[in-house]
């Protein structure tokens, strides 16, 4: 069958972190695409934590962003998934990734898009990826966007969900593991089903390791999208969101509040898909 003019290609590749980790992602663009990478826009999605390339908002969201002109491009970072093996039986994911290797998996999509040809990127996150994306985007001039879907407000090692009365015993833990040179064993994590290295756990209460969204916004003056559920685990991260949002000094900034909405847009994906193409439309065109 021939490819019609909005069939949707998707590509699977392999790049390499700055230290060798492997990352896998996926590049989906429209079939028969003429014009070179640097003559359009592409978005580049950093997924949630312990999510990947192929759930979420860059998966329902992917195909009409293509048959709008755009390219995109989602890329698991070594955190994808809570643990697991790749090639060998050494674990890896979420468990045991520290806030520098995220940002270092960050920059190495930023790089390979560059190395295609794109000029026009545009940093958009869910979650974690939503503080990885700010976090990206204050560092680099040439973002032309920056979208954040319910945005966490810091990253402190445990998920933005365990509950505050037991973090400090979790990081008094963590700490005299790690002193006993046993960072890299994993926590399981009382009311919470994950797991997490020692050193994971301890690594952002360092001063200076996470800077806050707040902060990052109050530095970024790009075109800013932020949007949050207000149900579910949403409501926790709406204040903060907002927070961080007001302190931006984007001369084109927009908040949107999905009423009823939880973390993971179930039911709301057609209400998201068209808030991103009307966003993107005028302030991140296609070409």
């Amino acid at each position: 069958m021939a490819a019609g003019p909005d069939t949707l290609w998707t590509t699977l590749f392999t790049i390499h972190s700055a230290d060798g980790t492997p990352l896998d992602g996926v590049h989906y663009a429209r079939a028969g695409e003429a014009r070179p990478p640097g003559a359009h826009t592409v978005v580049n999605f950093l997924h949630g934590r312990s999510m990947n390339f192929y759930v979420g908002v860059q998966r329902f969201a992917a195909a009409a962003l293509v048959a709008a002109g755009y390219d995109v491009l989602a890329m698991n970072r070594r955190s994808a998934g809570v643990a697991g093996i790749r090639d060998s039986f050494t674990g890896v994911g979420d468990a045991w990734t520290l806030w520098r290797e995220h940002r270092m998996d960050v920059e190495a999509a930023v790089r390979h898009l560059r190395g295609q040809g794109y000029r026009r990127i545009v940093m958009a996150g869910h979650s974690q990826g939503g503080l990885l994306a700010a976090d990206h985007a204050v560092k680099d001039p040439d973002v032309a966007g920056l979208i954040l879907a319910s945005p966490g407000s810091m990253h402190r090692g445990l998920p933005s969900a365990f509950p505050e009365a037991g973090r400090g015993d979790m990081a008094q833990w963590g700490r005299a593991m790690v002193a006993e040179g046993r960072g890299k064993e994993l926590m399981l994590q009382p009311m919470w089903p994950w797991i997490m290295s020692a050193e994971s756990v301890v690594d952002p209460l360092r001063p200076g390791v996470a800077t806050p969204l707040d902060e990052l916004l109050a530095r970024y003056r790009g075109p800013l999208l932020v949007f949050c559920g207000a149900a579910g685990h949403d409501a926790r991260l709406l204040p903060g969101a907002r927070a961080a949002f007001e302190r931006s000094s984007s001369p084109a900034k927009r908040l949107e509040v999905l009423e009823g909405c939880d973390h993971f847009y179930v039911g709301f994906e057609e209400r998201v898909v068209a808030l991103l193409k009307e966003w993107l439309a005028k302030h991140a065109p296609p070409s």
